[in-house]
């Protein structure tokens, strides 16, 4: 009865998700308060894609729902510098490993990311393997084990976090200097998200992916939205659409 506001982080994977319905339920007693008490709802997102304004508005979840959105939504950040290396085919894993070893004599904290959790886990035991100190967060760790990976590597205890896109939203971490795709997102949203990891509030940050031939045609795309300062959203994986 006290509630004035409410406000939902991530609202594009909350809907992405399916879990329109049950915000709608939880806030069902909510607009059974006075009309002159009304509710404000603010839902926020770093990417609001057409499929998101869709599943808000036309599909009756949320048809009142009034969009502001900054002009630099969906852009790189002038302080952040991306760098695409091919893997040519060769050890990838190793190519990693020369990738991350200026980071380690800097002693600078590095987010590695994924694409699944099998991957994850031996990323980074070839990590440990060298002697680097590594931690995993996926989805497949309890909560507690999550929790207690991210406090290593807040810490400084531990320099590098090898994860799956888990870890590509609603973490602040302003600390990270270089974020590593180990393995080149399926999409461009997943790249924004993995990439905004770093560079925060200001800071220099550094992205660098490591590309297989099937990872070439969205990395050239990104490269070019770059390089043109573009939105990154709306980019295709599929040579055709080029």
């Amino acid at each position: 009865s006290q509630v004035t506001n409410v406000v939902v982080d991530e609202m594009d994977t909350m809907l992405k998700d399916g879990f329109g319905p049950d915000l709608k339920r939880l806030m069902v007693p909510l607009e059974t308060k006075s009309k002159r008490d009304k509710v404000q709802y603010l839902m926020a997102t770093a990417t609001l894609t057409p499929a998101v304004k869709k599943l808000m508005v036309d599909e009756g979840n949320f048809p009142k729902t009034r969009f502001l959105q900054s002009e630099d939504a969906h852009k790189s950040l002038p302080t952040m510098r991306h760098i695409m290396l091919d893997t040519k085919g060769g050890d990838k894993v190793q190519l990693l490993l020369d990738v991350v070893s200026q980071s380690r004599q800097n002693g600078e904290r590095v987010m590695v990311f994924c694409n699944t959790v099998a991957s994850c886990r031996a990323t980074e035991h070839a990590l440990r393997e060298v002697a680097l100190s590594s931690v995993c967060y996926h989805g497949d760790m309890r909560s507690e084990e999550r929790a207690a990976a991210l406090e290593k590597f807040k810490s400084g205890e531990i320099s590098f976090l090898v994860c799956t896109d888990i870890a590509s939203r609603g973490l602040d971490m302003p600390f990270v200097e270089h974020v590593v795709m180990f393995d080149f997102p399926l999409n461009p949203i997943e790249y924004l998200h993995r990439s905004g990891r770093t560079a925060r509030m200001g800071a220099k940050g550094k992205v660098t992916s490591l590309l297989t031939k099937r990872d070439k045609v969205l990395a050239s795309a990104v490269q070019t939205a770059v390089a043109k300062g573009l939105p990154l959203d709306a980019l295709s994986a599929r040579k055709r659409d080029y």
